[in-house]
């Protein structure tokens, strides 16, 4: 019996395919897809009980929030999920969504780690609606759903990764609502979560300070020598870059090859757990991006990698750039 992926992939030659698992002593057996990524990471796919179109329409579900249920992730515990998520880096889910008639504001989403975000008001600074799909079309982090109200299509109608912080995955709970009447229905779906892992025997971590020159130095010098042909490669979600700055600055300008401003996340540590999200400033699509914080800072800054994909960085710079007065 395997106690994890990473156990099940080691003694096996590292051949992807589905296991038998049994995460704690005297759990239930559960079977899982174990798919290698690298020779130093996998990633471990956990299906959902609502992996398949789910539709609410019904008079006792008219208030908001009136329709209730949990996602969960068969045979797995929440202490068995907890410890997947603690051995893990970083998780992605998908989940499909249409609407007819039923108004944002009835709907509200419970994630893992306990937050809750209506249709249109993630805080989480990736995208203002509670589905990436929205921003990567419009390229604006601030894009709300899009509503149309028409008798043949959906009110909205979104399918793609959930806007949250990949730390918030798996989602827990759904609260819907305004489906009392004939022509009001919500379908929806959840996909499977995965989520990337690093084998222990090469866990190594990737750690960046901001230089006097205000540039940025690994362990490595790739980083800071000015050149756009020295790369650090970044395979999917597996790491995030902690920054440290010797001078006051405000903002970061990241150079890389085949990457989206709008698959990273710029944020500063406030008081505690409490984060400020940098918004891009300049780049979006393009191979160059800019945050601009809204705060002046020598701590701590985290660079979080929201894709799964891979793609090269080759310069991160410190920057201080002055606020213009619009």
């Amino acid at each position: 019996m395997y106690s994890s992926c990473s156990d099940a992939l080691l003694r096996n030659n590292k051949v992807s395919n589905y296991y038998i698992i049994q995460i704690e002593e005297n759990s239930v057996e559960s079977k899982v897809e174990c798919l290698m990524v690298n020779d130093t990471h996998f990633e471990i796919i956990i299906d959902s009980d609502k992996n398949y179109p789910n539709i609410v329409n019904s008079t006792q579900f008219e208030n908001n929030y009136s329709y209730q249920k949990y996602v969960n992730y068969p045979n797995f515990t929440d202490s068995e999920m907890d410890k997947i998520l603690q051995e893990t880096l970083v998780c992605s889910q998908e989940a499909s969504f249409k609407s007819y008639y039923s108004a944002l504001e009835s709907n509200m989403l419970e994630f893992w780690d306990g937050y809750k975000i209506e249709y249109n008001n993630n805080t989480d600074g990736i995208c203002k609606c509670f589905m990436r799909e929205a921003c990567i079309i419009s390229g604006e982090s601030v894009t709300k759903c899009k509503q149309e109200v028409s008798s043949y299509d959906p009110y909205f109608n979104y399918t793609g990764e959930f806007s949250v912080f990949p730390k918030r995955l798996p989602l827990r709970k759904l609260y819907l609502g305004d489906t009392g009447h004939s022509y009001e229905a919500i379908e929806y779906s959840i996909g499977k979560l995965k989520c990337l892992g690093r084998f222990k025997e090469n866990n190594s971590i990737l750690y960046a300070n901001l230089s006097p020159y205000r540039s940025c130095a690994f362990f490595a010098s790739y980083l800071y020598d000015n050149s756009n042909s020295t790369c650090v490669t970044i395979i999917g979600s597996n790491n995030h870059i902690t920054a440290k700055g010797n001078e006051v600055i405000n903002s970061l300008e990241i150079l890389g090859k085949n990457i989206s401003c709008l698959e990273m996340i710029v944020s500063i540590p406030i008081n505690g757990n409490n984060n400020i999200i940098c918004p891009i400033k300049e780049g979006k699509e393009s191979d160059e991006c800019t945050f601009k914080c809204d705060y002046n800072f020598t701590t701590d800054v985290f660079i979080h990698f929201t894709s799964m994909k891979e793609f090269k960085i080759c310069e991160i710079r410190g920057k201080f750039l002055e606020t213009v007065e619009e």
